[in-house]
């Protein structure tokens, strides 16, 4: 059996519980969020409230992630994740008044300083896999968190709907259930081992997209750490463009409520976790080889779903298909970015991919809305355009990522 951690197999799993309990809480609470929105409305209700609250999601990432970035570079990435689940847990206390007044506006207040500790997080979350393992072993590490991330989204997924069906409109109930889970990860986080600052100097500025330029510029020479950003902001663009199809597909292909056509995501989700795992474990095959089945296997399943459209447990299978396609891409792209930044700046560089793949998100965000609320296209037509980027990007990204080796 491989030494995976550098101290302690307990450190790291405490520090995978800790952001597998975050992702869990993330995604509970903007699917309640999402449904108190909905209320009583059919698809096309569930095309507006998805987008809304993805977008309350990716603000506090635009404007906080480069001085995260920063911070996790000055500071020992294990405390500021304490720092970050004590947030949560207070954020937790203020959604169960929010639900209690029942103001939209709160709400998305709320959701909104949910995501801000989330951006803080980030950095801290995939700047510190590389000091709690050895360095053959981050594709691997990441593939155990990327599996854990996506479990912890399939459970919240599942988790949801059926509180939501539970307390029968009280949310106040729902997210009780919020804090406890917040509580439970400031445990974890605390049992995680302590690191050292990794010395970065860079200061932030207030303008925060200067710092994101002279990020993106100092590395402009190093290719293959270019070409991983870019390959991740892809890989969020094609993902998103198809996680906003599944619940409008749901309720208008097969005559799903909201909750049940969430459901859907739940093939999707165990496909990446699983193949997050393979892709982690697998020895055989190069990293570039791994990215290009996965940008295959999603971009083929998008259009075969889109262009058949199957019943629905082929729509399960392809779902399936399409998320362990995801899985084998991510790992070995996150793991380059993280192989390939200095130490003293690996925070500042996760930072500054991670504003770009939030970049993608609100594009993806755009042309959704665009397409459905002025165009008027169905999900069909965007899991064809969808499958039809996903193949001809991913396959340009790793042709170039596999010349600047």
């Amino acid at each position: 059996m491989s030494n995976v951690l550098k101290k302690s197999d307990h450190s790291f799993a405490w520090f995978n519980a800790t952001q597998f309990l975050g992702a869990l809480n993330d995604n509970i609470f903007k699917l309640l969020v999402v449904y108190f929105l909905i209320g009583d409305g059919g698809a096309n209700e569930a095309s507006r409230a998805q987008p809304i609250a993805q977008i309350l999601t990716v603000l506090p990432f635009l404007l906080f992630l480069a001085y995260a970035g920063r911070l996790a570079d000055k500071h020992s990435k294990r405390n500021l994740i304490i720092w970050c689940k004590a947030a949560e847990l207070v954020v937790m206390l203020l959604a169960v008044l929010a639900f209690w007044l029942g103001i939209p506006v709160v709400l998305g207040a709320v959701l909104l300083l949910m995501y801000t500790q989330s951006a803080f997080f980030s950095p801290n979350k995939y700047g510190i896999i590389c000091e709690l393992v050895n360095p053959e072993e981050v594709r691997h590490a990441n593939g155990r968190v990327q599996a854990a991330t996506y479990i912890a989204i399939l459970l919240g997924i599942i988790t949801a709907p059926k509180v939501s069906s539970i307390v029968d409109g009280h949310y106040v109930l729902a997210a009780l259930v919020c804090v406890l889970v917040a509580l439970v990860g400031l445990v974890t986080g605390i049992l995680v081992q302590t690191t050292r600052p990794a010395g970065g100097r860079a200061k932030a500025s207030v303008i925060f997209l200067r710092d994101i330029i002279r990020t993106i510029w100092s590395i402009h020479r190093k290719r293959s750490l270019i070409w991983s950003i870019i390959g991740s902001a892809y890989f969020t663009f094609v993902g998103v463009s198809m996680y906003f199809c599944v619940i409008p597909h749901g309720m208008s292909r097969f005559g799903l409520t909201k909750e049940n056509s969430t459901y859907l995501f739940v093939f999707a989700l165990i496909g990446i976790a699983l193949g997050s795992l393979f892709s982690g474990r697998c020895r055989r095959y190069g990293a570039n080889k791994m990215i290009l089945l996965g940008t295959w296997m999603l971009g083929f399943g998008a259009l075969l779903l889109g262009i058949y459209q199957p019943g629905y447990y082929i729509t399960g299978g392809l779902l399936f298909f399409m998320g362990a396609g995801a899985g084998i891409f991510v790992v070995p792209i996150n793991a380059y970015i993280q192989i390939k930044s200095p130490a003293h700046r690996r925070g500042e560089i996760v930072a500054a991919s991670e504003f770009l793949s939030w970049i993608s998100n609100l594009v993806a965000i755009a042309i959704f809305l665009f397409l459905t609320q002025t165009v008027g296209l169905t999900s069909g037509h965007l899991f064809i355009g969808s499958g039809l980027v996903a193949l001809i990007l991913g396959t340009v990204i790793c042709l170039c990522l596999s010349s600047s080796q």
